[in-house]
């Protein structure tokens, strides 16, 4: 997510990326989309389960794993979160790529995009279900 946008969504496709099975319609897809609320100074991330996809049937589905951790990435965030949570369960400030906790960055990116994100790496959980990340900041800071 980006600073200034309110709302947004994408699908996201996989395949194996080793094989030519995608070309019988072997793949995954995921559904994800955001909203902020200003008055709240409130984002909530949905992600979806994921959508295995064979014309082959359940037995080709063996190549996707089964969990997987999600990571929720806010660009232009330089100030700690006062509460987040993954599925309703609360995230701490902790070490960067430890699952089930939050970081600041100071400086991200290349060339003329510089600025600090929050991370959110979400406990692994079964592909198969929906995933509700929700961050609120102590006050907008855009």
């Amino acid at each position: 997510m980006f600073p200034g946008a309110v709302s947004g969504g994408a699908e996201v496709y996989e395949d194996d990326g080793a094989t030519m099975n995608y070309t019988r319609g072997q793949h995954a897809t995921t559904l994800m989309n955001y909203s902020h609320t200003d008055d709240t100074a409130t984002t909530t991330f949905h992600i979806g389960a994921v959508s295995l996809q064979s014309s082959a049937g359940s037995a080709e589905q063996a190549w996707f794993p089964k969990r997987r951790q999600h990571w929720v990435v806010m660009w232009g965030i330089a100030v700690p979160p006062s509460r987040v949570t993954c599925d309703g369960v609360v995230v701490y400030k902790g070490s960067k790529g430890t699952p089930g906790t939050f970081w600041l960055l100071p400086q991200v990116g290349t060339g003329g995009m510089q600025l600090p994100t929050l991370t959110v790496a979400c406990e692994d959980q079964p592909v198969s279900q929906d995933l509700t990340v929700v961050v609120t900041l102590p006050s907008r800071p855009l």
